[in-house]
């Protein structure tokens, strides 16, 4: 097994977690699973940047959420 680390950013605000994989593909579904069970919870994974680094800290997955204002305007 190999040691992954998810870390999720929003602002000046990180955290990060470790995950055991077989392979990229098994560290980035453990990866989904972990960011689904915090997203409520922790708003640095519903709002924030992921980023999944392999065990020789190489970024093998990153993800910015994009917050968009919306329109309010009446045409």
């Amino acid at each position: 097994m190999k040691m992954y680390v998810l870390t999720a950013t929003l602002d000046k605000l990180m955290t990060s977690q470790a995950i055991q994989a077989r392979d990229d593909f098994s560290a980035k579904v453990l990866a989904v699973h972990k960011i689904n069970a915090n997203h409520v919870s922790d708003k640095r994974y519903a709002l924030g940047k992921i980023t999944l680094k392999d065990p020789d800290a190489k970024v093998i997955w990153e993800i910015e959420i994009e917050v968009k204002k919306r329109n309010t305007e009446r045409r």
